[in-house]
């Protein structure tokens, strides 16, 4: 399609006949224009556009997915462009360049200018975006959207010269296409579409496997310059002969453009077009259409933008007319709770919708790359699907009414996502495939919960193969795996986690009632005694009694070895040190709360509140709240948090950052202090204070003290809008609103879960001393047990803090357990009971055991009722989950040497902390695939096990061996 230039004198652009001035400008000298293929690519390293987004947008209801198209920008001009789905960016960005007619000055949209976004509509994602420069001298209006009928962005454009005319000006378009994700190995050509000169761009993704093509065109208004005989469109290398580097590189600019390359192939490649204003040359504006077309081939995308531009000719205002219309009639149809969420409520409503890829039903965490101006194709950016993020967007479209596209982002992680063991990978791209290859098992839970969300489990109103194609499977997989995990939600370390048992909990609780409605008893029953342990156990795991904030009582961020008090080193990402794990904290806990696990008013919880929201007591003190002078609070992610700009406002390198202020975790915070009574409206407020001029709110705001050149408060360069902070907002607006009508309820939360754990929860008895549920004196179960030194005039009361001192089976291995006092007077803790245990037996004492309360000198002995395991892990099994130091265990394998039929015997061979105490325990044939051997865990943080069989064959996982976690007793 490369044609040669030379000798054109006029070209016809759908009816409007453009003369192309052949003469010199006033002002311009003769000079050499560079034309034919471009030289020295491949140019600079591609990047991406920075990540603070004043405007993005996208058809509501294209007419077909191969006609959808998204956009985004900052810094007043169009940054990325996606095609054909959300996770595939084909574009950099695209902007206008003005200069004078005697080449002494260019002036850039993105730097050299003030920049308004406003929207078109309040309903739409349109927007009207006005640069002026920072001269004075020259203003460009755009008004854009995108066609619902054809994969086109538009840009309806008026230039107006402030002082003089349009003659005394040049004009230009600057595009820096990425085609199929991968800015390195792009072509632009000068393409001759029918009469219509465009600039084309065509690339391969990063792997090579994939390529599209984008075409930019201009009509209607205004077309292309012809000087010297050459038309003054150009394709060049970024940094090298690009036009920027043409008009404004070296030390001494030429303001001048001299190069008119036809092509520039395999490369870093940006075009570049100069208009032709002479026909307006007396006219102080002139308004006119820039389109880019993007289609699998070249042939396709040129056919998109010649279409555009004859059909904007032809039908002025019904294309921008239908796109606003489409989203007008989406917003009508949603749940608007009285207006109390305002415009930005809307703008959370559309940006969520926005984010959705109708091929797939996937919502992305974020349209666009944190810090994208520093980081280059490979760096996915946030345009993937995390199945959490996914979970808060599509829960969040539940509470707005938009169910539809709620019930298609679940099918899509079930019939995308989901693999083929039952879990969901760290992320995916929009077709299922994962980038992200790590496991958060809190991700395999939120689909489960989701499900129950939308009722998508039911055999009479689904398929009846949901539940057994993917809800047992994850189920299954959260038994097997869990409650540990290889990554928590921060994505950054592996152990045991409030927010993600939270998840797990909740997921498996709600697993259990889809069992039961599908006739599933046998897993119904096992979920929900899964469920139930591990939620009541939680505390022992991640609840340090021994910190170094506080009162030293609080939950923990994350444990690596469920014993939250044994002094374990965690070392934070991103350069942020290694510390004792009872020294790192996060709010992570508020998932208990949020999901229904624990009572917002459990002592575990406000205790944890006292140190972690702690205005302004900073992180020396385990606070993680700040306040800002406008009043508005937000929260660190955790204490010693390297995920941030530098201390110079630099963009985070992987080092050296400081982590930012995350609104979704005022939100967070806010449905807890819902869930204790009060109104959420001033947080509400907050969430809007951290949103840009254009209603997107961040995932990071800048902390109190921020770098020069930045406002504390206001959105940080890592992304916006972040869809999981858009989500909260809608959410805190439907609390309120609940709030404002006497509903005590928790807008998404899973009610029954609620019911089981909090409302329906066993409490002691008023009047006694020693209480506890006697359906919970089981082998293997949680057992909670209740003491209130006030009934019974024990020598204990005023102690603090108390102890349970307990053992089993008359003493057997007798400990202490540090309790927790309740609002209601009583202490408590949970214990898990020996799975041997015939009997239990205990007495309280304080701390330093000088004072007893021992029940008269008989102590408390209850009968210990039988219980039983059925192993569904693989290779190795435990009962209990995880391992309890000092107490019994089974272990269980049904590894490669039990599948062997040469396999007569098998053996555990076993240590603990790197192999100490190394012992050797016959195995016993269950007959169902599993040997098993009955040991007592030693008083470690992990043990150590291989398995050999009688031929001396071992299984000792490839050289790694099987490590499972001890907890504390």
């Amino acid at each position: 399609m490369l044609e040669t230039r030379w000798g054109r004198r006029f070209f016809l652009t759908f009816g409007i006949l453009f003369a192309l001035s052949t003469s010199i400008l006033p002002g311009v000298s003769a000079a050499t224009i560079n034309t034919g293929t471009a030289p020295d690519g491949p140019g600079n390293g591609a990047t991406w556009a920075p990540s603070n987004k004043t405007f993005l947008g996208r058809a509501e209801n294209p007419a077909s997915t191969a006609d959808d198209v998204w956009f985004t920008g900052a810094n007043g001009v169009i940054t990325e462009m996606f095609y054909p789905w959300v996770d595939t960016p084909d574009y950099k960005d695209l902007q206008f360049i003005v200069g004078d007619a005697g080449n002494t000055w260019d002036q850039t949209e993105r730097s050299n200018s003030t920049h308004s976004v406003t929207l078109v509509n309040n309903n739409a994602l349109a927007w009207n975006v006005t640069n002026t420069g920072t001269n004075g001298d020259w203003q460009i209006k755009k008004t854009i959207y995108t066609d619902p009928n054809s994969p086109v962005v538009i840009q309806q454009v008026t230039f107006t010269a402030l002082k003089g005319t349009l003659g005394d000006y040049l004009l230009y378009v600057y595009a820096n296409p990425a085609q199929y994700g991968n800015g390195n190995n792009d072509t632009g050509q000068t393409v001759d579409y029918n009469g219509q000169d465009m600039l084309v761009t065509t690339g391969e993704d990063t792997g090579g496997n994939a390529s599209n093509a984008s075409a930019l065109a201009v009509g209607n208004g205004l077309g292309w310059l012809t000087q010297n005989n050459t038309l003054m469109l150009s394709n060049g290398f970024v940094g090298v002969n690009d036009g920027l580097t043409n008009l404004l590189g070296g030390s001494t600019p030429s303001y001048t453009m001299t190069d008119a390359y036809d092509l520039a192939q395999n490369g870093n490649v940006a075009n570049m077009g100069e208009f032709n204003l002479n026909p307006v040359a007396n006219q102080t504006s002139v308004t006119f259409d820039v389109v880019v077309g993007f289609g699998a081939t070249a042939a396709a995308a040129e056919s998109n933008a010649a279409n555009e531009l004859t059909n904007l000719a032809s039908n002025p205002g019904a294309t921008e007319n239908s796109y606003i219309s489409q989203w007008n009639n989406y917003e009508s149809s949603l749940n608007q709770y009285g207006g109390i969420g305002g415009e930005q409520y809307n703008m959370a409503t559309m940006v969520l919708k926005a984010a959705q890829d109708p091929s797939t039903g996937a919502i992305v965490a974020g349209i666009g790359t944190p810090w994208g101006n520093t980081n280059g194709p490979g760096d996915e950016g946030y345009h993937l699907a995390w199945a959490r993020d996914l979970y808060n967007s599509a829960s969040a479209m539940i509470l707005d009414g938009d169910l539809a596209d709620a019930d298609a982002a679940l099918w899509f992680l079930f019939n995308d996502q989901q693999e083929s063991d039952g879990h969901f990978p760290q992320n995916s791209f929009v077709n299922g495939i994962p980038f992200w290859t790590g496991v958060e098992m809190d991700q395999t839970a939120y689909p489960i919960i989701l499900a129950w969300k939308l009722r998508n489990y039911d055999p009479s109103t689904v398929n009846a193969t949901t539940y057994a194609d993917h809800i047992l499977p994850a189920a299954k997989y959260l038994v097997a795996n869990g409650p540990y995990t290889p990554l928590e939600r921060w994505e950054e370390n592996a152990g045991y986690s409030p927010s993600t048992m939270a998840a797990e909990v909740a997921g498996l609780y709600l697993a259990s009632k889809i069992a039961a409605l599908n006739g599933d008893t046998t897993n119904a029953a096992l979920f929900q005694h899964t469920a139930d342990y591990w939620a009541a156990l939680i505390p022992d795991w991640t609840y340090t009694t021994n910190g170094p904030f506080g009162n030293g009582q609080y939950f923990i961020r994350i444990a690596p070895g469920a014993n939250p008090n044994n002094g374990a080193s965690v070392t934070i990402a991103n350069g942020g040190g290694t510390y004792n794990e009872n020294a790192i904290v996060d709010n992570g806990y508020l998932q208990l709360a949020i999901l229904g696990i624990k009572s917002a008013q459990s002592p575990y919880i406000t205790s944890s509140l006292a140190v972690t929201a702690n205005p302004n007591a900073g992180e020396s003190a385990g606070s993680l709240e700040e306040t800002f002078p406008n009043g508005s609070i937000s929260f660190f992610r955790y204490n010693h948090d390297g995920y941030g700009s530098t201390s110079t406002g630099a963009n985070f390198d992987g080092t050296g950052g400081i982590g930012g202020l995350w609104p979704i975790l005022t939100a967070e915070y806010a449905q807890d202090q819902f869930l204790l009574g009060h109104s959420v409206s001033s947080y509400i407020t907050d969430m809007q204070s951290f949103a840009n001029g254009s209603y997107m709110i961040p995932e990071q705001v800048w902390q109190n003290n921020p770098p020069s050149g930045y406002t504390a408060g206001t959105p940080a360069n890592s992304m916006n809008p972040l869809d999981w902070s858009m989500a909260q907002y809608i959410s805190l607006v439907a609390a309120q609103a609940n709030f404002n009508a006497g509903n005590s309820q928790l807008p998404g939360m899973p009610m029954t879960v609620y019911d089981h754990f909090v409302a329906n929860a066993y409490q002691p008895h008023s009047g006694y001393t020693v209480d506890l549920n006697s359906n919970q004196l089981v082998q293997g179960d949680a057992l909670t047990i209740f003491y209130n030194p006030a009934n019974d005039g024990s020598p204990l009361q005023g102690s603090n803090p108390i102890y349970l001192h307990w053992g089993y089976n008359n003493w057997v291995n007798p400990m202490n357990q540090q309790m927790i006092q309740r609002p209601d007077g009583f202490w408590e803790t949970t214990i898990s009971v020996p799975t041997t245990a015939t009997s239990l037996n205990f007495a309280f004492t304080n701390s330093g055991e000088t004072t007893w309360d021992n029940n008269g000198g008989g102590n408390w002995n209850y009968t210990i009722n039988s219980g039983s395991h059925t192993p569904v892990a693989s290779p190795i099994d435990t009962w209990p989950n995880p391992l309890v130091g000092g107490q019994p265990a089974t272990i269980y394998y049904d590894g490669s040497l039990s599948t062997s039929s040469a396999t007569t015997s098998i053996t555990l061979h076993w240590g603990y902390n790197n192999w100490n105490g190394v012992t050797n325990t016959p195995m016993t044939n269950l007959g169902n695939g599993y040997w098993a051997a009955n040991i007592i865990v030693p008083s470690g943080s992990q043990l150590n096990a291989a398995f050999y069989n009688q031929a001396g064959t071992w299984d000792n996982n490839n050289g790694n061996n099987y490590n499972p976690w001890i907890s504390q007793p």
